[in-house]
């Protein structure tokens, strides 16, 4: 059980703007004025239980440099959505790569949804249980009131939830849990290299939209939700140390290091096994959050390469690195793909 909501929060940091996607929906204290959007700023970070690895390394997350047939350039980089200051020296370091793209392109445009309230609340409607039931009806009863402790403890609950899916439920637990910890979605990377993007007057692109991935969350079934919500309490106390490892990691582009912690590699084997039914839940979430979302990505990718552009990729490193990533599909496809320094 451990071995999947470890695995399930890491894949989150390094493959969705999900933390973007409650931040810019404003604060629980306009929740009585408008629909139920988003949390606030909460407590200090939480004590690690161990140190993680400490990389004293030079600063180099992962970057790569794809040759177009046009004889144009594209730049493959893996962002991650939460961060510290390291990550203000990173995005300066890649300001001349960026500079000499026609076009940046991202999951989704954050800026621009960060100041389209109307498409905030469209996203955050879906979430919206309209059947009369409420999420009491979908998660075990155990399960919701330690949901309901967590957020209020955090100052992050507020009764009207109630009604949005279990998938917001498990959203909402993320973000929090990210904001205990010692790293901020005020440093996910995505979203400084987009504010970079328009200070540079550069087009914007997107490989998916705000609403495509508040469905793939609204979407996931009963059963896999109560699973990750499950897990996340047997393993939130550990979440900053496992946030730590994986940045550290990232920021020196320790992309071993990197998948050994989106694989849950090197977790203690005594933890509880899945069942078959829980181990399918858990294969069919990384294939609608990784494997299905990277081949498109690829496709993507290879349409902007035959459009002769120059274009600055910065997706989660999840889509990028590993056998089903970005990389490897335009290496497939017969494109020149090489490590490039930063």
């Amino acid at each position: 059980m451990k071995l999947f909501k470890k695995s399930l929060a890491l894949i989150t940091a390094l493959s969705v703007s999900a933390v973007a996607l409650l931040s810019g929906c404003g604060s629980t204290s306009e929740i009585s004025s408008t629909e139920p959007s988003g949390t606030e700023a909460v407590t200090e970070a939480v004590t690690e239980a161990t140190a993680a690895p400490d990389y004293t390394g030079t600063i180099s997350p992962l970057l790569y440099k794809a040759e177009g047939k046009n004889g144009n350039t594209m730049y493959l980089f893996g962002t991650i959505h939460v961060g510290d200051n390291r990550n203000d020296q990173i995005v300066n370091s890649l300001c001349d790569e960026l500079q000499s793209c026609d076009a940046l392109a991202v999951e989704f445009d954050s800026v621009e949804y960060e100041g389209n309230l109307e498409g905030q609340m469209a996203t955050m409607k879906t979430f919206l249980l309209t059947d009369g039931t409420t999420v009491k009806d979908h998660l075990r009863s155990d399960l919701y009131d330690k949901c309901v402790s967590y957020l209020t403890d955090a100052g992050n609950y507020n009764s009207m939830y109630d009604v949005y899916k279990p998938g917001f439920w498990d959203m909402l637990l993320s973000q929090t849990a990210v904001q205990q910890s010692d790293y901020s979605p005020d440093y996910g990377v995505d979203g400084m290299l987009t504010r970079k993007a328009y200070e540079f007057e550069k087009e914007v692109l997107s490989f998916e939209s705000a609403q495509f991935q508040v469905e793939m969350f609204a979407g996931f079934s009963d059963e896999l939700v109560n699973l990750q919500i499950e897990s996340f309490f047997e393993t939130k106390d550990d979440y900053n140390y496992d946030l730590k490892a994986l940045y550290d990691a990232w920021t020196v582009g320790d992309e071993e290091k990197i998948l050994e912690n989106l694989e849950g590699e090197g977790i203690d084997s005594s933890d509880e096994e899945l069942t078959p039914e829980q181990e399918k839940l858990v294969e069919d979430y990384q294939k609608t959050m990784t494997y299905d979302r990277n081949k498109k990505m690829g496709e993507k990718a290879v349409s902007y390469l035959e459009s002769g552009k120059n274009v600055f990729v910065a997706v989660g490193t999840a889509h990028i690195i590993g056998d089903t990533g970005i990389v490897e599909y335009l290496k497939d496809k017969g494109y020149k793909v090489e490590k490039a320094a930063i």
